[in-house]
């Protein structure tokens, strides 16, 4: 696969295709953060909003070292994720590293069920659509085609279509 030349090409073993089958389906249960999987350690790129990751304080750039007690460091992203997701309702703890502080950070998180709209919309305060697209799933076509819809509705006089901070 490295002879394609393409960082983004790689071979999924059937664990790590089902995390993913459940990324892009938008329903998951675990703490709601998206995660940078591309270094060596798993690292938070944004918690979700309204999730147990958040309310728990946890912030973009924790960088996740130990998993109940579990050293994580070395090990396959996706082996580290299936550790910190779990039934809703149950606890995990997470110790990560934080910029700007010396010691690790334990963090105690109760999982929950979550749903992650692929795409959001609003009209700023200048009148002006803004539209996010959170991620790329099965249904972001369609929510994208529904927001789109929704926010010209109102006759913005523009339109933002924020692709930032998406895990592709």
């Amino acid at each position: 696969l490295r002879a394609t030349g393409d960082r983004h090409t790689n071979y999924m073993s059937p664990a790590e295709q089902e995390i993913m089958r459940t990324d892009m389906s938008g329903e998951l249960e675990g703490i709601g953060a998206e995660v940078d999987t591309s270094g060596d350690l798993l690292r938070v790129i944004s918690p979700l909003p309204g999730s147990p990751a958040e309310s728990s304080g946890m912030l973009p750039g924790d960088t996740i070292i130990f998993v109940d007690s579990e050293d994580v460091r070395g090990m396959d992203a996706f082996t580290v994720i299936a550790k910190v997701r779990g039934p809703s309702g149950s606890s995990v703890s997470i110790t990560v590293l934080r910029e700007g502080i010396p010691d690790p950070l334990t963090i105690v998180i109760t999982r929950s069920k979550i749903s992650i709209p692929s795409v959001e919309g609003k009209i700023l305060n200048s009148g002006v659509a803004y539209v996010k697209i959170n991620r790329f799933g099965e249904h972001t076509s369609r929510e994208l085609r529904t927001q789109l819809q929704t926010q010209l509705a109102k006759g913005p006089p523009g339109i933002i279509l924020d692709l930032r901070n998406n895990p592709g």
